[in-house]
């Protein structure tokens, strides 16, 4: 009996020892299966890393540049892509849209400009152009002019503005449109959509022609609050001359 009790001690403490070398194998392969997905964590990180970092891939480059907004402005497309090439093979991902974004709001005939990234690497721009105001005729052409002095020739039917004459051998152009600036700033849009002609004389006095080819002496730029809310009642009169330069007592024919 003792020896059956015996062999009973030593079967079970064999089955023990099997159950603690089954556990002790599971331990490691669960460990080399952690140690093993950590690798490939780490390896597919790390060639994350290198694509979207080091590799040439992901870089800003003229091929893969989209450029909108500038079809019918007069923002040339030439000098943003010029400007962006100034970058060429910077990296995308670390790549500083807010600086490109100024640096092209920057150039002539752009008033903003907005840089974003298309997936997975084509840069975008959208710019706005700067809107002219008025335009100065030469022959059949007109060179529209933005509040920034800057021109481009166009066709005259391509415009939606008034066009300014003033002396050329008294005054700049710049001091003609900012003349002019000044009158047309004051006006709504119903209003300054009626006009066909912004003349500023020498001595900085301006005269308005109407679409309908009714005068309106505007006189200096002072007062022009005043000027245009006589001028929007006197417009409604039949008067193909209107004077508005002292708006306390204006003149109408």
């Amino acid at each position: 009996m003792a020896f059956a009790m015996g062999e009973q001690v030593i079967e079970l403490e064999e089955r023990r020892e099997e159950r603690r070398q089954e556990e002790r194998a599971e331990r490691k392969r669960a460990f080399r299966k952690r140690v093993l997905i950590l690798a490939l964590v780490a390896a597919v990180i790390l060639g994350l890393a290198w694509l979207l970092f080091l590799s040439r891939i992901f870089v800003v480059s003229t091929d893969r540049l989209v450029i909108e907004g500038a079809r019918g402005t007069s923002v040339s497309v030439e000098a943003v892509t010029e400007k962006v090439a100034e970058h060429q093979g910077e990296n995308l991902i670390l790549f500083s849209l807010g600086g490109l974004e100024g640096e092209i709001a920057a150039l002539p005939d752009v008033a903003e400009a907005d840089a974003s990234i298309r997936f997975p690497r084509t840069l975008v721009v959208r710019v706005t152009g700067e809107a002219p105001f008025v335009c100065v005729m030469d022959g059949e052409n007109c060179l529209p002019v933005s509040s920034q002095g800057e021109m481009l020739t166009v066709t005259k039917d391509e415009l939606k503005v008034p066009v300014l004459s003033y002396p050329a051998d008294s005054l700049e152009l710049a001091q003609a449109a900012n003349v002019a600036w000044k009158v047309l700033g004051a006006l709504d849009s119903d209003l300054k959509a009626q006009l066909k002609e912004v003349e500023v004389n020498a001595a900085s006095q301006v005269t308005l022609t109407t679409n309908e080819d009714r005068t309106i002496v505007w006189g200096w730029t002072d007062m022009a609050e005043q000027k245009s809310e006589v001028l929007k009642v006197l417009l409604t009169t039949d008067a193909a001359f209107i004077d508005v330069s002292v708006p306390a007592v204006p003149v109408t024919k």
